[in-house]
Formats: C-alpha cells, structure tokens, sequence
C-alpha cells in the first residue's frame, strides 16, 4: 500500500471524516488510514488533533508550509567534515 497523492481538497475531506469518526486517533494511524502524504499532512493533522476538535479545524496545508518542510534546517545525517577536511590525516 502505497501512499495516494490526491489534491488539497480530497485529502481534507478523507482526513476530516477520519477524525470524525475515530476521535482517539494518533497523527501515524490518521495518515496511514487514509493514504495521505505525511510529507504534506502531518503537521495540519498534528495541530488539528491538539485542538481537541479536529475535524472542525483542520485546515490544509499552504505550498508556504510544505515548502519550509522541504526546506527544513534539520541537520543532514552526514554532515561535512568541519575546516574542510577531506576525512584524510595529514603526514
């Protein structure tokens, strides 16, 4: 099972009604139960279900908001050597 990249308006609609009807489910179990983009939609489900009220306020993401995912400053897995070291020891 794959994940389904659908439009804005679908998955807002498939994520409401999930949330409707499943009110103690997690952000992981929303996002697989409809095969939404986690990408995309975790942090719009991760706000929504903090409200308490989710399926009324769930809103869809902005191309803003998944850009600045895209562009996140996390640090990568494999940083470069610092002082530009190439990883060899001097002689």
């Amino acid at each position: 099972m794959g994940v389904w990249r659908m439009s804005s308006d679908d998955g807002l609609e498939n994520l409401a009604e999930y949330l409707r009807l499943n009110l103690d489910a997690g952000v992981s179990e929303t996002l697989r139960a409809t095969e939404t983009d986690p990408d995309v939609w975790a942090d719009a489900v991760e706000t929504a279900i903090a409200s308490g009220d989710p399926h009324t306020v769930l809103t869809p993401p902005t191309d803003e908001d998944i850009a600045l995912d895209e562009d996140s400053d996390e640090p990568s897995e494999n940083p470069a050597p610092e002082g530009g070291s190439t990883g060899s020891n001097p002689p």
